[in-house]
Parts: C-alpha cells; sequence; structure tokens
C-alpha cells in the first residue's frame, strides 16, 4: 500500500536533493502563482547558499505568464529558472518517487 508521509512525521530526516516536493504557495505569492504551485509537484534541486531551510523547488510545464514570478538567483550568481524558494515548514508532503504525489494531487482535484 503507498502512503505519503507528512514533513511532521520525518522532520529528524534530511531530505534529498531530487525528491519531489508538494508545497503550500499561500505565502508571498501572488493567487495565480500560489493556485500553480498548490497544483503543481516540484523537485527539490538546492538549498539556499546561505540558510538550509531555505528550498529552492523547481517545476514543470509552467505557463509564460508565470514565468517571471518563479525563478531565484542565489549569491554565487545561480539562477534556477521556473523555481520557487520554500522554507522547510511550507512543505506539505514529499516522497522519492512523484507517483506518490500525483496520486495525492487527483484526490484532491476529485474530492476523494
Amino acid at each position: 500500500m503507498k502512503y505519503l508521509k507528512t514533513y511532521e512525521e520525518v522532520n529528524e530526516r534530511e531530505l534529498q536533493i531530487g525528491d519531489y516536493i508538494f508545497c503550500d504557495g499561500s505565502f508571498g505569492f501572488s493567487e495565480e502563482v500560489a493556485n500553480f504551485i498548490e497544483n503543481n509537484i516540484g523537485q527539490y534541486v538546492a538549498n539556499d547558499s546561505n540558510d538550509r531551510d531555505i528550498l529552492i523547488i523547481q517545476y514543470e510545464n509552467v505557463p509564460n505568464e508565470l514565468r517571471k514570478n518563479l525563478y531565484y538567483t542565489d549569491e554565487n550568481y545561480t539562477t534556477y529558472e521556473n523555481a520557487a524558494i520554500m522554507e522547510r515548514w511550507e512543505i506539505k508532503y514529499w516522497s522519492p518517487n512523484k507517483e506518490d504525489l500525483e496520486i495525492y494531487l487527483d484526490t484532491n482535484k476529485y474530492n476523494l
């Protein structure tokens, strides 16, 4: 049986770069960007160079009108396109398997 681990259940374990992440996008984003983040799965690609609690989450299939809002350049001038920065407490669910999170999104979409 598949199940999702909430961040609270795994807060002692360090997340792995490459994990798929489902975030709460309601903090600090416009309504359109928040809606996109809350309805899509991102991938944890890096930490902020100054703060390990800031995660860089990259998304696929970002609409053109949102691309200007979803980018990040770190202190070393590394640019992440189609990416949002999130704090650890904004993570709702994570999994090394994207399919696990897709099941969660589908159940929410259809109110199951």
